[in-house]
């Protein structure tokens, strides 16, 4: 069984490809929440391109990474999940490194 997400207004049921606590790996004091948040947007375009269907930041703070239960995505799961936590990974090293302005 793969793991879905239903938000609470909202009768859809999506695949939830992980619900991490993102944010608690992130550590830069040069950086500010508007770099995170492009940081996370630039990444989740990058991740819905390479795997060809749109991905959704769900719940509150957006932490459930979901897409749509369709056959093709429950076929392609593992997969999915695999890029999701690898682009995960490569987004908070990417703000982690964001140098001071200074």
């Amino acid at each position: 069984m793969l793991p879905r997400y239903r938000e609470w207004n909202d009768n859809t049921a999506y695949l939830e490809l992980h619900s991490n606590h993102t944010a608690w790996s992130l550590d830069n004091e040069y950086a500010t929440d508007d770099d995170w948040y492009n940081v996370v947007e630039s990444t989740i375009e990058l991740l819905a391109e390479v795997i060809g269907t749109p991905v959704y930041l769900l719940g509150r703070g957006g932490r459930h990474v979901c897409i749509e239960d369709t056959v093709r995505n429950r076929l392609n799961y593992w997969t999915w999940r695999r890029y999701a936590l690898l682009y995960e990974q490569d987004a908070i090293n990417e703000y982690n490194s964001i140098p001071c302005d200074e």
